[in-house]
């Protein structure tokens, strides 16, 4: 579930910047967006436990 929304969060990221036409800052939004992700999940995963 997580993988999903970092690939598509990253998708979205990765074609707006692609738009602006700068692939350096496309790659790092997009890694910086699924690293987001990955942590957030990380933290509701530890969270959630009893």
């Amino acid at each position: 579930m997580w993988a999903r929304a970092a690939f598509f969060g990253a998708l979205s990221c990765g074609t707006f910047m692609r738009a602006s036409g700068d692939v350096f800052a496309d790659r790092t939004a997009a890694f910086r967006a699924g690293a987001g992700a990955r942590a957030r999940g990380l933290r509701l995963l530890l969270l959630s436990r009893p």
